[in-house]
């Protein structure tokens, strides 16, 4: 937490925090404290995450574009529909509409439409819709799942695996 919100602040921190921990470590604890901290919810009102960065001397910004992908949420073959008649087909076009919605997508809907990874798109998007946070769960799920889609001469589930490589670099 700390970690991400002198990230968010400014004022250093790792682009990219990794929990790593057995079943029941927590992560899901943290990335949902990670999620309300970023969010609209003043950190005063969430119990003891204001202490813990008061005592760090870190307040976190207002609006952050937060973005979730819980990979035993959907499938590859699921079609999100957001507004009008947008259809969302990846991971990279999913976190796209989350952090900055029509525009965001924009820059990579035809990346999303042909199931192929933005090859340094994304970066585009982030500099449009920072701060940011992404938080990713239970990916390997859904690229087991992906890996039965074909995309080209590849799967999907190379190009989850090629876009996360691009995000997390």
């Amino acid at each position: 937490v700390i970690g991400a919100a002198k990230r968010l602040s400014g004022t250093g921190g790792d682009p990219v925090v990794e929990l790593q921990t057995n079943f029941g470590g927590g992560k899901t604890h943290s990335m949902l404290a990670l999620y309300h901290m970023a969010g609209s919810t003043p950190v005063q009102d969430l119990s003891g995450l204001d202490q813990l960065l008061e005592k760090q001397g870190l307040s976190v910004p207002q609006g952050i574009n937060r973005a979730v992908l819980v990979g035993t949420s959907r499938g590859p073959q699921d079609v999100l529909h957001a507004e009008g008649d947008r259809k969302i087909r990846t991971t990279w076009g999913e976190l796209a509409w989350q952090l900055g919605g029509q525009a965001a997508f924009d820059i990579l809907r035809k990346n999303d439409e042909q199931l192929i990874a933005p090859a340094g798109l994304f970066k585009k998007v982030l500099e449009q819709c920072q701060p940011a946070l992404i938080l990713v769960d239970e990916l390997a799920d859904y690229c087991v799942k992906a890996s039965a889609r074909i995309s080209g001469i590849s799967s999907l589930a190379d190009h989850t695996f090629s876009f996360m490589q691009q995000l997390t670099g």
